[in-house]
């Protein structure tokens, strides 16, 4: 049975309650927002019925997780800003979706290790729900209030979706000439290719998930053990290696 949360909290709750209503045998799940679906995850679990999480967790036990950790692709993209700005310039971060834990985990780990350059500072911050058109209105304001050349050094985006939004907002603008630093995280091809045009400085491929989730459920109902955080890889996609991928993104 396969149903459509729509990026809507109570909606994900509704379906997942009717699955379990349904009696099936396995949940997988890729939760909207850690803490609206932790209880009816926790639900599913007392029911006796195994869940497996997909890229986004929740806040009780489940019986597996697969996904990449998060908090060190935020680690790496601010690493890698620092290297190409020389650790000084105005960043904007682009947020996904507030209270999802790859949100919460992108921007804890990018903020931290920011840290370690007192020369960077994000200058403005806004959650535009990992949507294109939601990131594209923000960067259109967001160079608005800063409209001049030198203003933005770099815009940090919680994923490639976003990231094109704002690719294509400085472009309409006519900014394209300034330099700005664009990052994204997932894979899209469209990032891909942004990145072997320039206009965006590097993406971090992570990982669908669903392959590994798959392959969790049919060993959990198979009666074998699966270890409870199947962690997968991710990999820095930039001008030094796009080549490599072009044609391979989501």
């Amino acid at each position: 049975i396969l149903t459509d949360g729509e990026d809507t909290d109570s909606k994900q709750v509704s379906d997942v309650e009717d699955l379990i209503a349904n009696g099936i045998d396995i949940l997988l799940i890729s939760p909207n927002t850690s803490e609206a679906l932790t209880d009816v995850c926790q639900k599913a679990m007392d029911a006796g019925i195994p869940v497996v999480t997909l890229d986004r967790n929740v806040n009780c036990d489940v019986t597996c997780w697969s996904g990449a950790e998060n908090i060190p692709m935020g680690v790496q993209s601010a690493d890698l800003l620092a290297e190409m700005l020389d650790e000084k310039g105005n960043i904007i971060e682009v947020q996904g979706t507030a209270g999802a834990s790859a949100t919460i985990d992108r921007h804890q780990g990018f903020e931290d290790q920011l840290k370690e350059y007192p020369g960077l500072k994000v200058v403005d911050t806004q959650y535009c729900n990992y949507t294109r058109a939601d990131a594209m209105s923000y960067m259109e304001d967001m160079l608005q209030k800063y409209p001049n050349e030198g203003d933005i050094q770099a815009v940090y985006c919680h994923n490639d979706e976003m990231a094109a939004g704002v690719v294509e907002a400085i472009a309409a603008a006519g900014r394209s000439d300034e330099g700005i630093l664009v990052t994204g995280m997932d894979g899209n091809e469209e990032a891909f290719e942004y990145v072997d045009s320039g206009e965006m400085a590097f993406t971090v491929i992570y990982p669908t998930c669903a392959p590994e989730g798959m392959q969790a459920a049919y060993k959990i109902l198979n009666g074998e053990e699966v270890d409870q955080h199947w962690i997968l890889d991710t990999t820095v996609v930039s001008k030094d290696n796009v080549k490599d991928y072009l044609g391979t993104g989501l």
